[in-house]
């Protein structure tokens, strides 16, 4: 089932080099449009169901449209796959949502009445697809998609107030009688707002969400390179423990008062080899014989102190002693 999905959303080739915000946008398009699919799947047999026990022009009108919706949703599947996706492609595909949706209403007052068109469970529809747009990453999407299904939906209503014999009533008479209740509307109205705003809200808290991440990641980074930095300059003139124990504990880096044990080197006969040998040999010999002494010190967790000539200053017990310091 992974490997299927993973098939059905794979990226377009084009889209890989753009940025993650941009690919999950594409990606987020992508499974949308499989949830469309899986949708209308569902959605026409059901319809074609309840055809079969009252048959006439609006389900088949609605039956055509489900068909229409899923084929649009397999040609922009394959579209996507032929094409990288573009920012504007979720603006044209909510607008068909939102067209089917209002298409799906309209048709019912043919054969059952305005009633049916201003109170059938399908206005359903558009709260489904304003909750879609949330899920796209883009703020702007559902404010434009609750516009478009207010006005929409608006349309329809007044469409049916100047073009049919609406009988208004009261709250009560809305469930049983064909009647309509005016605040009723509005209220269906408030509820698209209300997805529309909870949708906007939803998009800005993940892109807040988004960016708070994107800054802490960076600090963190950046606090692990001036880390890195500081302990690798420390590791040259002490143990990689002790190199360590100060970058975690920079207050010490100003002293304390405790036992150490110091050891002073100094190559015996260095000053009578160096004239012999001269003064380019003489640093290579040094530097060769110095870089195994250091090696013995940070091995016993000795603090490199100074260099003073041919010899060095070493000190042992920081920060913490050991019984064999002295030994």
């Amino acid at each position: 089932m992974k490997k299927v999905l993973n098939w059905l959303l794979r990226p377009h080739p084009g889209e890989q080099g753009k940025d993650v915000w941009f690919q999950e946008e594409a990606r987020a398009e992508r499974v949308t449009n499989l949830m469309r699919l899986i949708y209308m799947l569902a959605w026409i047999p059901a319809t074609v169901s309840i055809a079969g026990a009252h048959p006439g022009t609006a389900n088949a009108v609605n039956i055509g449209g489900g068909i229409a919706l899923a084929v649009f949703s397999v040609a922009y599947f394959l579209y996507l796959r032929a094409r990288p996706y573009k920012p504007a492609y979720k603006y044209l595909s909510t607008t068909v949502d939102i067209l089917f949706a209002t298409i799906t209403l309209f048709v019912y007052h043919y054969e059952m009445g305005y009633s049916t068109s201003l109170k059938a469970p399908p206005f359903m529809n558009y709260l489904a697809i304003l909750a879609l747009t949330s899920f796209r990453f883009s703020a702007v999407l559902p404010v434009y998609a609750g516009m478009l299904s207010v006005a929409a939906y608006s349309g329809l209503v007044a469409y049916m107030i100047l073009t049919q014999d609406v009988v208004f009533g009261t709250p009560l008479d809305i469930f049983t009688t064909p009647k309509i209740n005016l605040p009723y509307q509005f209220i269906r109205l408030e509820f698209l707002a209300l997805f529309a705003w909870l949708g906007f809200l939803l998009a800005k808290n993940v892109q807040r969400l988004v960016h708070l991440r994107g800054e802490e990641t960076k600090k963190a980074l950046e606090e692990k390179s001036r880390r890195e930095q500081t302990q690798s300059l420390l590791e040259r003139y002490f143990s990689p423990r002790i190199a360590k124990y100060l970058t975690d504990h920079p207050q010490d880096m100003g002293g304390r008062v405790q036992r150490v044990t110091v050891l002073i080197t100094d190559l015996r006969g260095f000053t009578t080899l160096s004239e012999r040998i001269g003064p380019a040999e003489s640093v290579s010999l040094l530097n060769r014989v110095f870089e195994h002494l250091v090696e013995i010190v940070f091995k016993y967790e000795g603090t490199l102190d100074k260099f003073s000539g041919d010899g060095m200053l070493v000190v042992f017990g920081v920060p913490d002693t050991r019984p064999d310091d002295t030994f």
